[in-house]
């Protein structure tokens, strides 16, 4: 999808994603993954030379640290609206399966503000709907593009849900979220 690659993702109403993905723990990455595993499964092995439960649990915990984990890697989204930066967010991948659905959002100050959502869509997806039930409900038509999606809400309460679509309209997934983006 975005390997090794800065892509600029442009969505109407002047909303703009400009995605990345890394391997590593932001700033705090290694520049070798494997290379630093290796140093520190060797600093286990000298600090605690017996092979026993211990040093199989801690062998484990330094192996899917997000610094160490060679199979780990991170999509990061900026938003910009009408050429002003609006805020971020990123998502973890590991062994190639990212999480799809919501992982950024910005909320309006008020509660007449409406809503920002945006996050990575299921593979296979062409188009998504998004509904919110409640007292205030809605429905809208999302764009999936670079198989990213990005969609406004208007001001209201209630649980968001995003319907994933084949080109044929077939249902690939439902999930659900609340006002704030945060899966229900």
């Amino acid at each position: 999808m975005i390997k090794a690659t800065l892509r600029s993702v442009v969505f109407p109403g002047g909303n703009e994603l400009l995605a990345f993905a890394w391997t590593g723990r932001g700033g705090l990455m290694a520049r070798d993954p494997a290379l630093c595993l290796s140093a520190r499964l060797d600093r286990l092995k000298v600090a605690h030379p017996a092979d026993d439960a211990i040093r199989s649990a801690a062998s484990k915990a330094i192996s899917t640290a997000d610094d160490t984990n060679t199979d780990l890697q991170r999509i990061a989204v900026a938003r910009f609206h009408n050429g002003r930066k609006q805020g971020d967010g990123g998502i973890r991948i590991v062994n190639a399966r990212p999480a799809t659905g919501i992982f950024g959002s910005q909320i309006g100050p008020s509660r007449s503000s409406g809503s920002y959502f945006y996050g990575l869509a299921i593979a296979g997806t062409a188009r998504a709907v998004v509904r919110r039930t409640g007292r205030d409900p809605f429905r809208a038509a999302v764009a999936i593009r670079h198989g990213l999606f990005a969609f406004d809400a208007p001001a209201g309460a209630g649980l968001l849900t995003l319907r994933y679509l084949t080109a044929r309209g077939k249902v690939l997934a439902v999930q659900r979220y609340r006002p704030n983006g945060a899966p229900a």
